[in-house]
């Protein structure tokens, strides 16, 4: 009966249980960690960067040269329709959701092109981006650094990060003369992008994204 089993086997049992279920997606690690955290850290959606990233301002003070370095990558992969599309990335059960408005007939979709990815700088990457490569370097609480890119008329469905104890920084690069219809949702929040003029955000909370104009958007973000 379980009435007999002693705390040492209902220990076992569930740590049983939670091995298994963190074997079949490891991901889930992060998630109980972000689950713990989020109990003793309560924060708004969108976050004070002056207070929390004091260092933002290097990447608005050098937005015209990140931006040219955008421009050089753009030239050398048709306007960025040769990078590829975000849901053929890393975790494709999880991407393949968040990235799932694809039309590959007309090559339209969500893209990601990464700059670093934890301690690790995409080879060659400095020939792209030197000088953003330069002031990450110097910045060594930014973990990832990627080029997100949402081709006109596409939308990237609610979803939500996976560990609470990182901060998500977004730097416009490009936002289409049609703002008004581009923008993210951060917990009902909804927010238009200025070239140039960055956010902190929390990106636990159900986030989501719509390109409804007919340009892409292209934005930088680091965790």
């Amino acid at each position: 009966k379980f009435s007999n089993f002693n705390n040492n086997n209902i220990l076992l049992i569930l740590l049983f249980i939670m091995c298994t279920f963190i074997y079949l997606r490891q991901i889930r690690i992060a998630y109980m960690f972000s689950f713990i955290i989020t109990n003793f850290t309560k924060t708004p959606a969108f976050l004070d960067k002056k207070k929390y990233f004091p260092n933002y301002i290097i990447f608005e003070e050098n937005y015209s040269s990140i931006k040219n370095e955008v421009l050089h990558l753009l030239e050398k992969t048709d306007n960025g329709k040769s990078i590829g599309f975000t849901k053929d990335t890393f975790d494709k059960k999880e991407n393949a959701l968040i990235g799932q408005d694809v039309d590959e007939k007309n090559n339209r979709g969500w893209r990601v092109f990464h700059i670093k990815l934890s301690q690790h700088y995409t080879k060659n990457i400095e020939k792209t981006f030197p000088n953003l490569c330069n002031i990450l370097k110097k910045l060594p609480e930014v973990i990832n650094c990627t080029i997100s890119i949402l081709d006109e008329k596409t939308f990237i469905p609610i979803h939500n990060g996976y560990y609470k104890g990182m901060l998500r920084f977004m730097l416009p690069i490009i936002v289409p003369k049609d703002y008004k219809n581009v923008f993210i949702c951060i917990n009902y929040q909804k927010y238009h992008w200025k070239e140039g003029e960055s956010i902190l955000w929390d990106d636990t909370y159900p986030h989501k994204v719509f390109n409804n104009s007919k340009e892409t958007r292209i934005v930088l973000y680091m965790d």
